[in-house]
């Protein structure tokens, strides 16, 4: 049975992420306690009440899907409606369930929800290493848009240069001069997927 995410869901999910993203959990990490508390924010009735009014109006934020066989989860994806595309952030099957489809009816399913919001594409990152993912993605139609690396030092930090004095922390009128940069820098076909849009 597809179905959306609830509340009592969370700890399967972030046992799917540890399990099932070894490479992303090496290089980016997995913080259990952030995770819960957004699962947390988004069950509280507040924020029930408001995510139900802009799914009833067409405008939802967001679907995060499970896949749930014989009373337990076995898929899962997470959904967002970023200007211009749906956005897949994972499609995550229990290793025991793979071969059943179970992964491209969740991508269907996004790619059915991505087209009621009136965006015309489905993104989504994958590791370059993750073969059997990138062969699933491109049989169903997907295609590569851009490469991305993540770059990994090892060993002792070197010695702190001492701090320049144009640096400093981030500030939120800095914004729009970054989105800017990012404009200009993207590709076309990523600004038209993607599109980078300074705040207002």
């Amino acid at each position: 049975m597809l179905r959306d995410l609830r509340a009592t869901d969370a700890s399967r999910v972030l046992e799917f992420l540890r399990t099932e993203f070894p490479e992303e959990e090496a290089i980016l990490g997995t913080r259990p306690e952030a995770f819960e508390k957004i699962v947390r924010r988004i069950y509280r009735w507040d924020s029930r009440l408001l995510l139900g009014l802009l799914r009833l109006v067409g405008r939802p934020i967001y679907r995060f899907l499970v896949i749930e066989d014989a009373g337990r989860i076995v898929a899962t994806t997470l959904l967002t409606f970023p200007e211009g595309a749906g956005y897949v952030s994972m499609v995550v099957v229990d290793p025991q369930h793979r071969r059943r489809g179970f992964a491209k009816r969740l991508l269907e399913e996004a790619r059915r929800a991505t087209a009621r919001r009136g965006r015309p594409f489905v993104a989504l990152d994958v590791l370059e290493a993750n073969a059997p993912a990138r062969a699933l993605y491109e049989a169903i139609g997907f295609r590569t848009l851009r490469a991305t690396g993540y770059y990994v030092r090892e060993g002792p930090a070197p010695p702190a240069d001492p701090p320049l004095p144009s640096i400093r922390a981030f500030r939120k009128d800095d914004a729009v001069p970054l989105a800017a940069i990012a404009q200009r820098n993207a590709p076309a076909d990523v600004a038209k997927i993607l599109p980078v849009r300074p705040p207002t």
